[in-house]
């Protein structure tokens, strides 16, 4: 019986979880570790791992205040003299010199920009979230780490997750990667859509070089790289009046990569990438194009990509660069020797399951019936602002206000999620509701949510080294309270409420039952404001060395459609840089003024920062039933258990 929990604030800044129990007596230090290690292995198996202590400890009798309570302020912090044996004992078997653990805790560091990450620390605890986990997990198997997704949820710790590693997969690899593929829920989406000009909807991202390489070694390790994904040439055409798509076999074509002399204007560099994306074509596929500038002598400066969004999606495109980074980093005379990936499904076995769910809900009567009620009830919006029908909205007419958190005010908040258990996704929502209520006054009101998407087959498909467009959003019902406490449980709990129906609503509304009738669905029908967080990694190389490269401003491009409609009236892109957390509203003046997007943003920041003081005033994390999910519990019954322990 564990007799008492204590927070305790380490020397890094962040907060642990401490267990004490009083046994009969203490045994060795042997005795003691093996004792705590099950009674860890009992809680593992019934909590959450966030809410799993870092330290169980022995106490030959527990300090009392005169009424006979504990007295919290006296027990032992972990490092005394009187835990240094468990320290040494259960903890280093547990990982502290294990060279896994410490490449974990040297990686995360490194991506999540912080100094001394220990194998004892939890993933989630330093900021992590579910981005930066495909991240993680992606450059920990680059350095011979085979760890899971799931690992990081599962396990309490870094050293436990790197002695949660497996030799291989369990996921089916014998379908070809190549050959016909069924479209994708968010491709399905797109179509959907009805775009008039549907090749011109691209993405690009312009680098520079922080030491010159040469075009040669540069261009070979591009080539190579793009050839290791067969799913960059997808292609896609119509077939009795609905959009089917193929992953051809063979390289890249010849045209992948183009060259321009740094001497060239911007007007010359505009041009060239107008013409790149020109040459795109569905029907062809290998929509993906690098533009090259090379400097007087002969040394490539930076590079441009330009692709279009059915085939990648942000996290394929670092994965991308990491690897054209590595092959470039090694001798030019050595061959390029990045494997391909074997423990993610390819694009294809992706795309094939997830028809096979929607299949499922199809054959499936009752759950259909059941699961799209639930996904139309979710998607039902009003207006904008309220007042009705608004009208259609092109790229043409959209608008971008730019605004950001500095580093030192996202600092403040990554903090703030432990506090609560939150992911910072969670947050941001919190504080556009309170935004939204501030200035439309709407305490209820619906929005899409955009996420990686490469959850929504559950922990069981690995798709984190996988190249694609995985992207998936969901609707999110905003509502506000007043009281910032009680508001941050109320959106946790409601956030994290029927989580797996929520992630596959795309698919059941573009491959299920109603699929067939998605494309003709009134956008009355839909939330019509979308909040995209996408995470990010440090400005430094996530192995601690020199930046290859540095993002630059792109020149102005018209990289969407003018002609293209708006499926949201109001954007909010939210990406983590150097600088801190950078907001980027996209609106139209048609739906809403620039005055009361620039009061929305204004609105949520402060409110954002209201969050990290408020949670930086707490001593004590803040539990929910929500941390619970397997229990029928409310929220009074869990504070008088909690005050109990």
């Amino acid at each position: 019986k564990l007799n008492a929990l204590s927070a305790h604030t380490a020397e890094a800044g962040h907060q642990q979880l401490l267990a004490y129990y009083s046994p009969v007596s203490i045994g060795s230090p042997a005795e003691e570790a093996v004792r705590t290690r099950r009674i860890r292995e009992h809680l593992q198996a019934r909590l959450p791992a966030y809410m799993c202590p870092q330290f169980i400890i022995p106490l030959n009798e527990f300090p009392r205040l005169p009424n006979g309570k504990i007295d919290l302020e006296s027990l032992p912090e972990p490092m005394s003299s009187v835990l240094r044996a468990q320290a040494e004992g259960e903890h280093a078997e547990a990982g502290a010199d294990d060279p896994g653990a410490l490449t974990l805790a040297r990686l995360l560091g490194n991506l999540l920009g912080m100094d001394d990450v220990q194998p004892q620390d939890n993933f989630f605890e330093l900021g992590g979230d579910s981005i930066t986990a495909i991240q993680f997990v992606s450059l920990a198997r680059e350095a011979g780490i085979n760890i899971e997704i799931a690992a990081l949820t599962e396990q309490a710790t870094l050293a436990d997750i790197a002695a949660s590693q497996s030799g291989a997969s369990g996921t089916d690899n014998s379908i070809a990667s190549t050959g016909p593929t069924p479209l994708t829920a968010i491709q399905a989406w797109f179509f959907a859509q009805g775009h008039p000009e549907p090749q011109h909807w691209n993405q690009a991202g312009r680098l520079r070089l922080n030491s010159p390489v040469a075009v040669d070694q540069l261009a070979r390790a591009v080539t190579d790289t793009v050839a290791r994904y067969p799913a960059l040439g997808q292609r896609f055409h119509v077939v009795d009046g609905h959009w089917c798509s193929e992953i051809p076999e063979g390289p890249p074509p010849n045209e992948l990569i183009t060259t321009m002399p740094a001497s060239h204007d911007l007007a010359a560099s505009r041009n060239a990438l107008q013409m790149l994306q020109q040459s795109f074509s569905l029907e062809r596929g290998w929509m993906f194009r690098v533009l090259i500038i090379v400097g007087a002598d002969g040394l490539a400066l930076e590079l441009i990509w330009v692709a279009h969004h059915l085939i990648i999606d942000e996290l394929s495109v670092q994965m991308l660069l990491r690897e054209i980074e590595s092959a470039c980093a090694a001798s030019p005379l050595e061959p390029i020797s990045n494997p391909p990936r074997q423990r993610s499904v390819s694009l294809r076995i992706w795309a094939t399951l997830m028809n096979e769910v929607a299949a499922g809900y199809r054959n499936s009567e009752a759950d259909a019936s059941v699961a799209c009620a639930n996904v139309r009830n979710a998607g039902s919006s009003s207006a904008f602002d309220d007042n009705g029908a608004s009208p259609v909205v092109t790229e043409a007419d959209c608008l971008v206000l730019r605004t950001r958190l500095v580093d030192a005010e996202w600092q403040k908040l990554l903090a703030a999620n432990a506090v609560y258990a939150m992911q910072t996704l969670e947050l941001i929502v919190a504080a556009l509701s309170a935004g939204w209520h501030q200035v439309f006054g709407v305490d209820d009101k619906l929005i899409d949510v955009e996420t990686h998407g490469r959850d929504v087959l559950g922990d069981a498909v690995d798709s984190s080294e996988s190249v694609g467009w995985f992207a998936s959003f969901f609707p999110c019902r905003m509502t506000f309270d007043a009281d910032i406490d009680s508001h941050l449980r109320q959106v946790k709990s409601s956030f994290r409420r029927d989580r797996i129906e929520r992630r596959q609503s795309l698919l059941l509304r573009y491959l299920g039952p109603d699929g067939d009738d998605a494309a003709s669905s009134s956008a009355d029908e839909s939330p019509t404001v979308l909040l995209n967080f996408f995470g990010g990694a440090s400005p430094s190389s996530a192995d601690g060395r020199q930046r290859f490269w540095t993002p630059a401003p792109l020149p102005e491009i018209t990289l969407r459609s003018p002609l293209s409609r708006r499926a949201h009236q109001l954007e909010l892109n939210l990406m983590v840089d150097a600088e801190g957390l950078q907001f980027v509203w996209r609106y139209s003046e048609m739906n809403v003024s620039t005055a009361r997007v620039q009061m929305l943003d204004e609105c949520t920041r402060e409110t954002l920062n209201a969050i990290s003081t408020h949670c930086a005033s707490l001593s004590d994390r803040v539990y929910t039933p929500a941390d619970f999910p397997d229990v029928d519990i409310d929220q009074d019954d869990l504070d008088n258990l909690l005050r109990d322990l």
